[in-house]
């Protein structure tokens, strides 16, 4: 994926891991979904996409 508008962090009670998505300036999702069993490691991930400047904005939800 080269750029997105905002990536997402969630939690997925389905799959009881981290989502991490990309959504584009309409807010519709672009690609596949990442998943991570640790929200350390999706966090991770996502930081280092948006500190790439390929991003512009990280959301970090909460579990439920």
């Amino acid at each position: 994926m080269d750029k997105c508008k905002t990536i997402r962090v969630w939690w997925c009670d389905e799959f009881q891991s981290w989502g991490v998505s990309w959504y584009d300036n309409d807010d519709m999702p672009v690609g596949e979904s990442e998943w991570y069993y640790s929200k350390v490691n999706a966090v991770d991930m996502a930081r280092a996409y948006r500190d790439s400047g390929r991003c512009e904005k990280l959301e970090i939800g909460t579990r439920r």
